[in-house]
């Protein structure tokens, strides 16, 4: 577990790597976590990422293409911070999962005008089946893992 006054360093690092982007013109940013930014853009990202890594070359940055932080890499700088570049059109409710399940949402709610009445919905995998009964509506709850559709019912 990390200590509040190691906590309270580590965010005051994120804030000066946040802070220094924005002097040098990145302005559209996204804080992640404690160690990883996001630098929004509709521009070409591997120009910007390019750009990114000229910009800050005092603090020697690598570029990484591991993507499990994103598709196209992203920059690491010591000791542990990540700064990925990332679709600004493509955020929010525009992000591939959530408008897929904003879709599954609008879909159902559809479906339950239609009928009139209250409906039975299944959701199956290959070897899961997950159903809900009598649902009167399906609403967006959130965005945190797992939880952005809630299904009501009598």
């Amino acid at each position: 577990m990390v200590s509040f006054t190691k906590f309270l360093i580590i965010e005051q690092q994120i804030v000066n790597l946040e802070d220094t982007l924005r002097q040098r013109g990145y302005n559209d940013l996204k804080i992640i976590s404690l160690n990883k930014i996001a630098v929004l853009t509709d521009d070409n990202r591997q120009e910007v990422m390019d750009k990114l890594l000229d910009s800050l070359a005092e603090f020697n940055p690598i570029k990484s293409d591991a993507t499990n932080h994103s598709s196209m890499g992203h920059i690491e700088i010591s000791p542990n911070y990540k700064i990925i570049v990332k679709p600004k059109s493509k955020q929010g409710k525009s992000a591939a999962g959530v408008s897929n399940e904003l879709k599954v949402l609008e879909t159902i709610n559809q479906y339950i005008n239609q009928m009139q009445e209250n409906i039975t919905v299944i959701f199956k995998s290959n070897k899961k089946e997950f159903k809900c009964e009598n649902v009167k509506e399906a609403i967006e709850t959130g965005r945190t893992a797992g939880k952005v559709i809630k299904l009501t019912s009598f």
